[in-house]
């Protein structure tokens, strides 16, 4: 029986998300007759790491946005939003520390193990008027609308399923330029940024969105980019990738060929 392999992670980041042991991953992946990963980043990873296939098939499958996240905001959005684990690798004390210096107030919607760390920051700042914790929800998509600009300020994003969940609300996403998801998913955007990982640049990009007033066309373009999420648009590429699992896995000679 063939097998596709779903590549979700970074490899190069395997024991920050995965339990399972590197030679593991290394033998499925070997032995999978194809595979795939949500950006072109991680399959260029995972090739140049060895890891894939040994037929070399690999396609890009995007994950795909909740249908729920495309909520009508109103154009009084106010502040910047911080979604994401409170982890090491989600980076929150850099968002903080970016939203002071941008005179910004700044919602965080998340938990984990440094929840009392930012929480002692902020008191220490005396900046509990412009910070707030907001309670944990796995469907954020009201408070994506009501924020001005989401904030990203990952270590790394394998895709970044944020980024879109905010765009879909219609509200654009500063972010550090991290591998991968940031950078694939907002080239050519005009009203999101990808910026260095520098508390200034942050900083300097949340100030300019925030000061701009919010426009229909700033609104259209974070759903049209979006959109491009949607199973719609997703189905077929996975498709295609269960053909070509199935292709790969036939004996010598029997059905068509499928290309990589």
């Amino acid at each position: 029986m063939p097998w596709l392999f779903v590549a979700g992670g970074d490899p190069r980041r395997l024991r920050d998300t995965s339990r399972m042991p590197a030679w593991v991953l290394r033998a499925v992946a070997r032995d999978a007759a194809a595979a795939c990963a949500p950006t072109e980043g991680v399959v260029e990873t995972h090739r140049l790491l060895g890891l894939g296939p040994r037929s070399g098939a690999w396609r890009t499958i995007p994950n795909i946005v909740d249908e729920s996240a495309f909520v009508k905001g109103t154009p009084e959005r106010a502040g910047a939003l911080f979604v994401g684990r409170f982890v090491p690798e989600k980076n929150p004390l850099l968002a903080l520390e970016s939203a002071v210096a941008a005179d910004a107030a700044l919602t965080f919607l998340g938990r984990g193990p440094l929840e009392q760390e930012l929480k002692a920051a902020v008191a220490k700042g005396g900046l509990e008027p412009r910070v707030s914790f907001h309670s944990f929800t796995s469907r954020p998509w009201e408070l994506y609308a009501r924020h001005r600009v989401l904030l990203l300020t990952s270590n790394y994003e394998t895709f970044g399923n944020v980024i879109i969940e905010s765009l879909a609300a219609g509200t654009p996403v500063v972010s550090v330029d991290c591998d991968f998801g940031p950078r694939e998913v907002l080239t050519g955007a005009a009203y999101s940024s990808v910026v260095p990982r520098d508390r200034d640049a942050l900083a300097a990009a949340l100030r300019e969105v925030l000061e701009r007033p919010y426009s229909q066309d700033e609104a259209a373009e974070c759903r049209r980019f979006a959109e491009r999420y949607r199973l719609a648009g997703i189905t077929p590429l996975i498709d295609d990738a269960l053909e070509l699992t199935r292709a790969r896995g036939r004996p010598a000679g029997v059905g068509a060929t499928v290309g990589t």
